[in-house]
């Protein structure tokens, strides 16, 4: 029986299940492995996103840019102040933990001529990844095996470094940050996503919920946690209420990388700057949405030293705690000599 014979209705269940796992299949033989992976955190997050990927996206909306680093974070809506910044033609673009693809695509199509290395420790993951972005006619992205904790045995520089959603599940995050910065060009750019405490507190009574009832990772148990997180949600716990609205509490793969993560740090803007320090990196600004009151903050913050906006953004933190609810995400730039 061929594919022909089934019912038109069953055609896109046979795709997702089947045609394209063979794809994905098939693609992991032609990922390269560039480092070993050897520490042990970075060894179990691998195992766990071999098991569930996230996330698992179906549909982008892709507009390709015609436009220099430079032109694209100084524009509306980003609007970052670059200072003597100079954009490479064809920039060399490095994401480290690309996940299933989704940030990859981003400065793949977002600048001009720019040519993306994206790396990740699972497999699995990047098989979804390289078939999506096939699917979307996008082929100036490489996909590759990498453990940033041994991007040194790597002997390449690059002119933007991207590291969103990743740095604080490695058990050191500085260490990881401090090799993202070695393999960052003299004078480029990095973006760079942490989590915020502040903004956590709801993962937090999540975390402690699934510690103190041993809740498994299996797709018994996330089920199991969610119903009773659910059922303490609707008897009046405010926290556990906001958990419950955030998008990925309502995905296995999703709920296991929100609540279940083996590997889990947070942050403050204050620590933030002191890492800032430590890795002689310049804060520019961070990429959000600024709309309304953010936005009206944003703009009288104009003018004032990295380290005093800094502390201007931590003090508005503590008035509104849900500021940086996804994450902190934010440029800086390494000096030029």
């Amino acid at each position: 029986m061929t594919t022909e014979d089934w019912p038109v209705s069953l055609l896109p269940v046979i795709k997702r299940q089947v045609e394209e796992p063979l794809e994905e299949s098939r693609l992991r033989a032609t990922i390269n492995s560039l480092t070993k992976i050897s520490d042990g955190v970075s060894s179990s997050v691998r195992d766990m996103y071999e098991q569930n990927p996230y996330r698992r996206w179906m549909n982008a909306t892709i507009r390709r840019y015609d436009m220099s680093v430079s032109e694209v974070l100084t524009s509306d809506p980003i609007l970052i102040e670059l200072g003597d910044y100079v954009a490479p033609d064809m920039p060399e673009i490095l994401v480290a933990g690309c996940g299933t693809g989704q940030h990859a695509i981003q400065p793949a199509t977002r600048y001009k001529a720019a040519q993306v290395t994206a790396l990740d420790l699972s497999l699995t993951s990047l098989a979804y990844a390289k078939r999506q972005s096939a699917k979307l006619d996008i082929n100036n992205i490489t996909f590759a095996q990498a453990d940033i904790l041994n991007l040194d045995e790597i002997d390449r520089q690059f002119d933007v470094v991207e590291c969103v959603g990743v740095l604080h599940h490695l058990e050191d995050p500085l260490a990881g940050w401090k090799t993202l910065t070695r393999r960052l060009k003299p004078g480029g750019l990095m973006k760079i996503g942490l989590y915020s405490e502040a903004a956590r507190q709801d993962v937090l009574a999540g975390r402690k919920i699934i510690f103190e009832q041993g809740f498994e990772p299996t797709a018994d148990g996330i089920r199991a946690c969610r119903h009773y997180i659910i059922s303490a949600a609707s008897q009046g716990d405010p926290t556990l209420a906001q958990l419950c609205r955030r998008s990925d509490f309502h995905s296995l793969s999703a709920c296991r990388d929100l609540i279940f993560h083996i590997q889990e740090h947070r942050f403050t803007l204050p620590q933030i700057k002191e890492h800032l320090k430590v890795l002689n990196l310049e804060f520019l600004d961070f990429e959000m949405n600024f709309a309304g009151q953010l936005g009206n903050f944003r703009e009288e913050l104009r003018g004032l030293s990295a380290e005093n906006r800094l502390d201007k953004w931590h003090a508005y933190e503590l008035e509104n705690p849900d500021t940086f609810r996804g994450m902190y995400q934010f440029w800086c730039r390494k000096p030029a000599q």
